[in-house]
């Protein structure tokens, strides 16, 4: 026995009541006075002022030794048996402290567990004088008894009125024989239940302690009779039943296998395999190994790991498998229990996820566009290198930092609802300005949605591509076609110039001469002066280049101010322009030099495709949380199959255009998060639809 040195141990209940091993203090008159939870647990309940010696009835607790291990059977509250180890120590006052370990051997009671409880055969365990010790839930279920109901009872008391001989069994138990009666059980129903009952002698530690009771129904007991009497081992007459397929065999041969193992092998009929050698149906690959790992087990080493396998099927199948090889000795023999399942489709699961998981690392890695992570406290989780190439910081310097620390001041509370927007499950998308390290303001567009794990948002991915060269780009289209502008219309404002500027010399020369009444006249000159100025600042906005910034504005406002610009270049050509407003002073998010620049290109188109005079109808209403402008000429009207190109970069429908002005207009016109719809019909006219929210997201 191991020996170790021992000291009294200190009371000290918190310590004690928190070891993972159980612990008793004794009186000297062999009461406990103190269990810790894990012995109480062991036992299935407080066994505090209880004697001692009904748990430890093979040992006198008095009489151990000092700091000797005693390896012992211990009896339950539930009548249940554990093998334990002691360390006794003894007490100032007299007593003993005991220091109590499980005995485990966790495979082996796992089995055990399944093979007894979850058995569709009725089984108990009775100690030596024909008390229940236990039983499984067939058991139960035949007897039609619940498991307390029945635990301490004499088996005899359940047995019906055709059988008399439980005394004679119990006396070849006690004599270590194995005894088999004929037996009818008694339910709680009064329901008699013929069944074989064979009892096989327990020992634990080489020492008879009880026995099996195994009760096979006798419709059944062909099926089972070969496999409960292979051997006295405990286990096997039970690995029929075993979910698990089981394989015992020597160095070379198989000699049993369970009903599991023969479906996964392919084989009806499981005899086809007793006397196989086991390298048949072992893949070419696992061979040598195989071959090493049951040589250390026929010498007694337990393989506890799970080792993988590939097991190949008569019909050419291979399958992989994993699985557990143990030693087992019978009549002076060593043979290997293998327990193994089938892995196969969870390992071409597995690949398949690491693959999906190398498709999505080369993604992430190799995308030109930026990818990032953000957790939902608003931290940088990951990013890839394509942020590190536009944004010039390293991944160090932005992992674990604030996404805010990268936005512009002026941009952070849009941008912040952009993302409280993902964060609630929204896909958004959205342009925001941010500083690169080197202190370049860029523009970058990006697709945020949310990332979900188990049906919960962890935070959101964001694909981010820096835009800002194509932004310089469109600036220049606009401010090219914005000049175009400016050009066709300089003929049409200098008229609407020179006519107040006749007027004002006509009236300067008149005063010069001593007219009367010259406050009227002045008035009148400063009226056409104010006109002059007015026609001039329009012309200033929409030339002058500013940078974009949405506000609130008045949407008639713009639209008469843009008539006014245009006035000139419709009395040229006889066309009057008629108002519909109905929503004066509706206010919309926008750029206002932007929309104007819109209203321009689409009013003049109309001007220009009415050579011969008419009427513009401009009409401006609320549709829901939209406002819908149109606008209305009575041209020639565009072709049907011409309507759908309309915006494209150089395609017109008039004889000088460069069909730049229409794709300027779409795409402010979809920066504004608003439709531009055209309809036409020949020789009658064409009606441009726009819609525009009032507030923009």
């Amino acid at each position: 026995m191991h020996k170790t040195s021992a000291a009294p141990i200190e009371m000290n209940p918190s310590l004690i009541d928190q070891l993972s091993d159980g612990f008793i203090r004794v009186r000297a008159d062999g009461v406990i006075t103190h269990a810790n939870p894990t012995i109480n647990e062991w036992y299935g309940g407080t066994i505090t002022n209880q004697p001692i010696q009904p748990f430890f009835s093979h040992i006198n607790v008095a009489q151990m030794n000092e700091g000797e291990w005693v390896i012992t059977e211990s009896i339950t509250v539930e009548n249940r048996l554990i093998e334990v180890k002691i360390l006794a120590t003894k007490t100032k006052s007299g007593g003993t402290d005991l220091l109590v370990k499980k005995v485990q051997n966790e495979s082996k009671d796992k089995c055990f567990d399944s093979l007894f409880y979850e058995n569709d055969v009725p089984i108990f365990i009775i100690d030596l004088h024909g008390n229940i010790v236990d039983i499984n839930r067939s058991g139960q279920e035949a007897l039609q008894y619940n498991r307390e109901q029945l635990l301490g009872k004499f088996l005899k008391t359940y047995v019906g009125t055709k059988d008399l001989q439980m005394e004679r069994c119990i006396d070849e138990i006690n004599k270590g024989n194995i005894a088999t009666q004929q037996v009818q059980l008694k339910s709680s129903s009064g329901d008699e239940l013929e069944f074989e009952f064979t009892h096989i002698p327990m020992y634990v530690n080489e020492q008879l302690t009880g026995a099996y009771c195994i009760a096979r129904n006798n419709s059944a007991l062909r099926k089972t009779e070969e496999a409960l009497l292979e051997s006295e081992h405990r286990y096997q007459q039970l690995v029929d039943h075993s979910p698990d397929p089981v394989c015992l065999h020597d160095s070379e041969r198989i000699i049993y296998v369970n009903d599991v193992a023969a479906i996964l092998l392919g084989v009806e009929d499981k005899s086809q395999l007793i006397g196989e050698k086991i390298s048949k149906y072992i893949h070419v690959d696992h061979q040598k190994e195989s071959n090493q790992r049951i040589q250390k087990v026929m010498q007694g080493k337990r393989n506890e790991q799970m080792f993988p396998m590939k097991v190949v099927r008569p019909d050419g199948d291979v399958l992989e498998t994993e699985g557990k090889a143990i030693p087992i000795k019978e009549d002076g023999k060593t043979y290997v229990l293998a327990v193994f399942r089938d892995v196969t489709e969870k390992n071409q699961a597995k690949r398949s996820l690491q693959k999906s998981e190398r498709r999505y690392r080369s993604l992430f890695l190799h995308n030109p566009d930026g990818i990032y992570s953000i957790n939902l406290k608003g931290e940088l989780t990951s990013i890839n290198p394509a942020i590190v190439r536009i944004t010039g910081f390293t991944a160090k310097e932005q992992i674990g930092r604030h996404y805010v620390d990268f936005l512009l001041p002026e941009d952070q509370d849009q941008i912040v609802a952009n993302y409280e927007s993902i964060f609630e499950g929204k896909t958004v998308k959205f342009e925001k300005r941010m500083k690169r390290k080197d202190g370049e303001v860029i523009t970058v567009r990006v697709v945020g949605f949310p990332m979900i794990v188990d049906k919960e948002i962890v935070g959101m991915y964001g694909i981010l591509r820096d835009i800002t060269d194509e932004k310089r780009s469109e600036e220049l289209l606009r401010r090219s076609e914005k000049l175009s502008v400016v050009g066709e219309l300089a003929a049409a404002i200098a008229h609407e110039i020179r006519n107040p500027l006749t007027s004002i010399k006509g009236f300067v020369q008149m005063m010069e001469n001593g007219l009367d009444e010259k406050a009227l006249y002045y008035n009148i000159v400063l009226s056409e002066l104010d006109r002059i100025e007015q026609i001039i600042s329009e012309l200033l906005v929409l030339a002058k280049p500013q940078s974009v910034s949405f506000q609130r504005k008045e949407i008639g406002s713009m639209i008469r101010h843009v008539l006014k610009l245009l006035e000139g270049q419709a009395n040229l050509h006889n066309i009057q322009f008629v108002e519909e407003i109905e929503n004066e002073h509706e206010q919309i998010d926008c750029e206002e030099n932007q929309l104007k620049q819109v209203f321009i290109n689409l009013i003049k188109n109309a001007i220009e495709v009415m050579p011969d005079g008419g009427t513009i109808k401009l009409s401006c209403k609320k549709d829901g949380d939209h406002l819908l402008i149109q606008i209305t000429d009575q041209g020639p009207g565009i072709p049907e199959d011409r309507l759908s190109r309309l915006g494209e970069p150089f395609y017109t429908t008039k004889e000088k255009g460069t069909g730049l002005g229409l794709m300027v207009s779409f795409k402010i016109i979809k920066d504004h998060q608003g439709s531009i719809h055209f309809s036409s019909e020949v020789n009658k006219g064409t009606t441009v639809d726009i819609l525009f929210p009032l507030s923009i997201q």
